[in-house]
């Protein structure tokens, strides 16, 4: 199991480190370190096997000084974001390259931040595409910051982003 550890570590790692600091919604975190294993010839992930009854207590229990978790009230989901001290710590490149890893598909790749920005419900968060970097800014809206400072200085580079109803 220590190799499975230092594995899922360092995936955890460079998945979260892609959008560091902001925080990924643990059922997409879950979903993406999933493929993770299976691209790098780990076979799937699943913490029930691992004798975790849920993804939280496995983050908690195994990856606590890896990652941090936040629960939101209202927000049904955690949200994971990798501890500063973490950052960098494994190099971006895949952990072990299967040589039979299947192409690349021609259909559109949604950016973990983009997909987060639609399917993230809180009410409280203002979220905004910058058209000239390609990046998701978003705030609070009851608070001052720099991304709100950023948006409302130049209104014509952002769209904002509506969040999508979990119901039809």
């Amino acid at each position: 199991m220590p190799d499975l550890r230092d594995a899922s570590s360092h995936l955890l790692t460079q998945l979260l480190s892609a959008n560091y600091p902001e925080p990924e919604l643990g059922a997409r975190l879950k979903q993406r370190l999933n493929a993770a294993f299976v691209s790098n010839g780990l076979g799937s992930f699943d913490e029930k096997a691992l004798g975790f009854p849920k993804f939280t207590d496995y983050l908690q229990r195994v990856h606590g000084d890896l990652v941090s978790i936040e629960r939101r009230e209202g927000l049904g989901d955690i949200l994971v974001s990798l501890r500063a001290a973490s950052f960098g710590r494994f190099p971006a490149a895949p952990i072990a390259p299967t040589p039979n890893q299947p192409k690349a598909s021609n259909a559109p790749v949604i950016r973990s931040a983009v997909w987060q920005a639609f399917a993230n419900p809180d009410p409280d968060r203002k979220r905004f595409f910058n058209k000239h970097s390609g990046k998701v800014v978003h705030y609070l809206v009851d608070r001052d910051s720099r991304e709100r400072a950023e948006v409302e200085a130049s209104r014509d580079s952002f769209l904002e982003i509506t969040p999508i109803a979990g119901e039809l």
